[in-house]
């Protein structure tokens, strides 16, 4: 650094002195061209080395040896950097990143969403892909809840209150908040039912619950694949609980998934350079040999991290521990159904009220006027666009609405004057004899209400289904009907459908296909088409006492609970697998069900063979 005092300034102007003014202008070109180069250079400098920070979530040698690869393939592939790697705990990385000493950051997803909101981080670049022994990539991460085989008191997740579970950290996402987020589903709050020992690591988990030192261990997802490959002990040691049925997923998970780890960018790296680490992210694939054999299948595009924001407020992490910052988004998180269906009642009672309230002031206004709340009857029920009929029994006058004309494709006006007769020359001559007999059994008071579905003729010459309901009006002094009133609705659409479902069913039942139906509780089958029928030998009334199991041999009662389970938890929406079925002689033969879960009322399963 050069100080500038009284004596440099006077050697300094000595030095100049003797020079003239062109030598002096010269030289000072000189020296601003030195000093530019030296900034950029040193700029450059900055640019070319990156600093790489990789969370160790296992021994620090195990992470070096599995990405340090990744690392060279980048300086391959990157001709704008350097990218350094450091292996770097939790704490360590967080004290980096407040520091300014990291550019680069590969962490898993909740020390990200910690960090993002600690530090202005910019969004991921790419999102980890891994593989496992079936080849199988996966872009998603979950949690194991294990413990040994020979703890026979341990089988579910109930059984973990009061137990002691070893933990790597609670900052892990797959190796603690993805397990405790399924036991809070589950109405246990790991934190007041349980005691949750931090060990520092997802190996030392292992080794504490295999040792017998700890009851229960959570390790994220490809760890118990890892270290079992590595020959340190046998899966079959070990006993899963709550193991989940993941379509395409290759480790052993006991919680939803999430996803993979986010490759990130700090803000001071240049635009250019992380489109060129992005790019070179997203070509990764299998034939890098070093890189796969280490379990990277390769980067994606980066995935959507709100589902890891979610665990964390549900369990009140950081940075969504204080109340004000969750209260509303929590409660609509968690209550999404709940909360719907309160603004849907009190929308509802809102309008009810106000429509009541408004009803009854016109009802007030109007009481005493007649006429004018017929009209405005009336064009209540034209607005429902119903055909309103009145019929003077004694003298045959009619009296129709518009709608009841446009139902037929007229205007009132085309069938005017419209009398009882025009109606009946309207009607289908199948349906005459019905009507009167209807009409009659009213009007003789056999019937409270005249009721009854015929067909009349449109304009365009097809037939119109009608839906025709009245009662008498005003009766004489002596008994006799007077006036009858009612309403044509257009029923065309639900015959039709009615039709279209009546074929359905016909289809269903004499398919060659095995079609059952039963109920998501009891299991208990509620429908069984011919073709089941005959290829089982069974009755429908001997299926009604049977369930799903007692046609599979090869199946018991927990598989099928366990086959089941990703329709009931809606992971999937339609199971197929290969069985067998069991027919009432005791003779088996091959089957593929195709099994799904409807929305009913009552939901039902339906499986078709």
């Amino acid at each position: 650094m050069l100080i500038l005092d009284g004596s440099n300034i006077k050697n300094i102007r000595r030095f100049f002195q003797p020079l003239s003014k062109l030598a002096l202008v010269t030289y000072l070109f000189k020296f601003c061209v030195v000093l530019v180069l030296m900034l950029s250079s040193a700029m450059l400098q900055a640019e070319q080395s990156l600093n790489l920070g990789v969370f160790a979530y296992r021994p620090k040698p195990v992470m070096l040896a599995r990405y340090q690869p990744l690392v060279d393939y980048l300086n391959q592939q990157l001709d704008c950097c350097e990218v350094k790697l450091h292996i770097l705990t939790l704490a360590e990385m967080e004290v980096a990143v407040a520091a300014n000493e990291l550019d680069l950051i590969f962490t898993n997803p909740r020390h990200y969403i910690l960090l993002r909101h600690q530090n202005k981080l910019t969004g991921a670049i790419a999102t980890l892909v891994k593989h496992g022994d079936s080849n199988i990539g996966t872009q998603y991460l979950g949690g194991v809840i294990f413990t040994r085989r020979s703890e026979k008191n341990i089988n579910q997740l109930a059984d973990i209150k009061g137990r002691r579970i070893a933990v790597p950290g609670r900052k892990f996402l797959g190796g603690y908040q993805t397990q405790a987020y399924e036991f809070l589903q589950a109405g246990i709050n790991l934190e007041e039912d349980a005691t949750a020992v931090e060990v520092g690591g997802h190996d030392k988990v292992v080794k504490a619950v295999l040792a017998g030192e700890i009851e229960v261990g959570f390790v994220r997802t490809e760890i118990l694949e890892s270290l079992s490959q590595q020959g340190l002990f046998d899966l079959a040691e070990l006993k899963i609980l709550n193991r989940q049925t993941l379509a395409n997923f290759p480790f052993i998970s006991s919680t939803r998934l999430y996803p993979e780890w986010p490759f990130v960018a700090l803000p001071q790296v240049k635009t250019k350079s992380i489109s060129r680490i992005a790019s070179a992210l997203l070509a990764l694939g299998e034939k890098n040999t070093a890189i796969y054999q280490e379990g990277i299948a390769g980067f994606a595009p980066p995935a959507d991290y709100l589902p890891v924001e979610q665990v964390a407020r549900a369990l009140r992490l950081p940075p969504y521990e204080k109340a004000p910052e969750f209260t509303l988004e929590d409660i609509w998180i968690k209550h999404q159904e709940g909360v719907s269906l309160l603004v849907f009642f009190i929308a509802v009672s809102t309008i009810l009220s106000i429509l009541l309230i408004r009803r009854n002031r016109s009802l007030f206004k109007q009481r005493t006027l007649i006429n004018e709340q017929a009209t405005r009857i009336q064009q209540i029920v034209q607005a429902t666009q119903a055909g309103t009929w009145e019929w003077n029994i004694q003298t045959g006058e009619t009296i129709f609405n518009e709608c009841w004309a446009q139902q037929l494709g007229y205007s009132l006006e085309e069938l005017s004057p419209v009398t009882i007769e025009t109606w009946r020359n309207h009607m289908h001559p199948d349906d005459i004899s019905r009507v009167e007999e209807a009409l009659q059994a009213h009007l003789t008071g056999k019937a409270e209400y005249y009721n009854i579905d015929l067909r009349l003729r449109h304009k365009s010459g097809h037939w119109v289904c009608i839906n025709a309901r009245g009662a008498v009006t005003r009766w004489s002094n002596n008994g006799e009907a007077l006036w009858m009133s009612g309403t044509h609705t257009d029923i065309s659409e639900r015959k039709e459908f009615e039709r279209k479902l009546s074929r359905a069913h016909r289809l269903v039942e004499q398919s060659l296909n095995e079609i059952y139906i039963f109920d998501k509780n009891t299991l208990n089958f509620i429908a069984v088409n011919l073709g089941a029928r005959t290829n089982l030998g069974y009755s429908q009334e001997e299926l009604s006492t049977l369930t799903p199991i007692d046609i599979k041999p090869k199946v018991s009662s927990q598989e099928f609970a366990e086959l089941i389970t990703p329709l009931l938890t809606g992971i999937e929406k339609k199971l197929i697998f290969n069985t067998e079925h069991q027919r009432k002689n005791g003779s088996c033969y091959p089957v593929e069900v195709h099994l799904q879960l409807l929305d009913d009322e009552p939901p039902v399963f339906v499986a078709m063979v």
